[in-house]
């Protein structure tokens, strides 16, 4: 007991007494503390409360009145049109715990990838498939994927040409709409590759509009043309073609297309050559108004690019022929070719 005592001396250990004071001490502090939260809520919420309670009594019988209203007007309709309106909160109700419920048990996820492995698996597939080919005859490998689009799209325009007429409305969709939300999805995720890819279709669409645009305005073109059987389907088949990745279609159809614009570099240098003295004159004077020289060196880029350009506005001047063929040329076939100087880079 002496030797126990002794240690408990050493560490200073505290007696009852001790405990209880600093118990009750705590207590008084906690309780002044809340006391201070509670009388700064009080201050600042007081004035908030009343505030709140003056506006409701303000606003809340107009709100009577409204709601009386609106209830009124619902209860006079017609049986069927309420049936029709409550079975529409039914549905967005429903429709929102669907949601949850999807949410929930990650069903998208999941439908996402198994999607991707039956799209994998049948990828393999179709490579073992063109491996196969490939092993006999490289150019039936090369050919195969077109064939085979050919064959489908001739089956499915001779077994149903009303779908097919119907499908035709999405053309737009498949040629411009959804292009340009892949074009600005490959620019906000920086992928290169996505990028090119989608530089190169517009060069393929803007030549082949162009091509046709010009075709149109021969004489009698027009004429022969809407003689012509399944016109739009065609032209839903070639956007498809384009876009199915199995083909490879917009590939294909750039490098025919590359050297047919690369046979107009003589053009465009020759009317390079009539902007040349203007360019000059520009990097005499600009040093005098703009200082920067980043702001010159944009310029002069602005004005190389698009200096050619201002050749089109001669053409407002003339007949109806000449402008039509300008717009085409100026519009389509011009930045196609400037596309192709950046995907050759």
């Amino acid at each position: 007991r002496a030797a126990l005592r002794a240690v408990l001396e050493e560490l200073a250990f505290a007696g009852f007494t001790d405990y209880k004071q600093a118990v009750v001490h705590a207590c008084a502090k906690t309780w002044e503390a809340l006391s201070a939260w509670a009388h700064l809520t009080i201050l600042v919420g007081g004035p908030i409360a009343r505030l709140g309670l003056l506006m409701t009594r303000a606003v809340w019988p107009f709100l009577r009145r409204s709601g009386s209203r609106a209830w009124a007007s619902f209860v006079s309709q017609d049986r069927r049109i309420i049936a029709i309106e409550l079975g529409l909160v039914a549905l967005g109700v429903l429709g929102w715990l669907l949601k949850r419920h999807i949410a929930r048990k990650r069903y998208v996820p999941r439908a996402i990838a198994h999607y991707r492995r039956v799209v994998s698996r049948v990828d393999q597939r179709y490579q073992w498939l063109l491996e196969s080919i490939r092993a006999k005859s490289r150019l039936l490998a090369a050919l195969f994927p077109h064939l085979a689009f050919l064959a489908v799209a001739a089956l499915c325009l001779y077994v149903a040409p009303e779908f097919a007429r119907a499908a035709t409305e999405f053309t737009p969709v498949l040629s411009h709409l959804a292009p340009l939300g892949f074009t600005t999805a490959a620019l906000a995720d920086g992928s290169v590759e996505r990028q090119l890819r989608w530089l190169r279709y517009w060069v393929v669409l803007a030549a082949v509009q162009a091509a046709a645009g010009l075709l149109c305005a021969l004489p009698l073109a027009t004429t022969a043309l809407s003689r012509v059987p399944l016109g739009p389907e065609l032209w839903l088949c070639l956007f498809v073609w384009l876009h199915l990745p199995a083909t490879g279609a917009v590939a294909v159809a750039y490098d025919h297309i590359q050297p047919l614009l690369n046979a107009s570099a003589p053009l465009r240098d020759r009317a390079e050559s009539r902007f040349r003295p203007l360019r000059a004159a520009f990097d005499l004077v600009a040093p005098l108004f703009i200082r920067s020289p980043d702001a010159r060196q944009a310029i002069a880029e602005t004005m190389r690019d698009s200096g050619i350009m201002l050749l089109a506005l001669v053409f407002l001047l003339t007949p109806g022929f000449l402008t039509h063929v300008a717009c085409l040329v100026f519009g389509l076939a011009y930045p196609a070719y400037a596309s192709i100087d950046t995907l050759s880079a």
